[in-house]
């Protein structure tokens, strides 16, 4: 996947040094959540506000990067 997002998560994950799923447990991010967007072979869904917030709250992920995302999902499905 080649968005901010994605890379930027990624960075992060590999910054920690933890497995995915410890990151995730460590960072309070919904496990199955995470998983699948870090799966390329899953189907790709718009981030709702709930999880928006998280990853701001949680990753410091800034606002531009998400709507970019969801920009990119749309895209993607074709809508």
């Amino acid at each position: 996947m080649e968005t901010e997002l994605y890379k930027t998560i990624m960075s992060k994950v590999l910054a920690t040094g933890l497995s995915k799923r410890s990151f995730a447990v460590k960072y309070n991010i919904p496990r199955v959540w995470f998983m699948d967007f870090l799966n390329p072979n899953t189907g790709f869904r718009p981030l709702q506000v709930k999880t928006q917030s998280m990853l701001i709250e949680t990753l410091n992920i800034p606002t531009h990067m998400l709507e970019e995302y969801n920009k990119w999902v749309r895209e993607k499905r074709g809508k």
